[in-house]
């Protein structure tokens, strides 16, 4: 029940978050708190960061840059929406070895104009910094798999 009455309101939509003050993300990450409270009987006393690991959960920064960059796939293997895709342009072939690496542009923005919080910026931007066996998945599930267990793996 907390799966689907508390988890889908957080992921709904999540990915516009990215970029909001840590004050405003809180909040989601207290409701997070919460329902890995309930599910494990818990007191508001104890540590929760072993539960949430233990229901592999990611905390709710990572849980966003997980949603921004499965987008991310969709949008390069064109699966996503032609608005979305028409956002991310692939590096120039210059007959380089960083060509077959699979990377984005990423477009200067200005940052005081919250430029830096839009998908065209954080996209490439997330994306250029995975692995390059990331980038490389051979599809969606498996991409989804691997993003997951690097997300866990920097996040605890």
């Amino acid at each position: 029940m907390v799966h689907t009455l508390i988890n889908s309101k957080l992921d709904y939509c999540n990915s516009i978050l990215n970029g909001l003050p840590n004050t405003t993300v809180e909040f989601l990450v207290r409701v997070q708190k919460a329902a890995a409270r309930l599910i494990s009987t818990k007191t508001k006393f104890q540590h929760i960061s072993p539960v949430i690991k233990d229901l592999h959960w990611l905390p709710i920064k990572k849980w966003i840059e997980y949603k921004i960059l499965v987008l991310t796939f969709k949008c390069v293997h064109h699966l996503a929406p032609a608005y979305l895709t028409e956002l991310l342009h692939n590096h120039t072939n210059k007959g380089t070895r960083v060509d077959n690496k699979n990377l984005l542009v990423v477009p200067k923005v200005n940052k005081s104009t919250l430029g830096g919080q839009s998908f065209s910026f954080t996209a490439p931007f997330l994306w250029n910094q995975l692995p390059n066996h990331l980038r490389h998945a051979s599809s969606l599930e498996i991409f989804k798999k691997k993003i997951k267990d690097t997300l866990e793996k920097s996040a605890f």
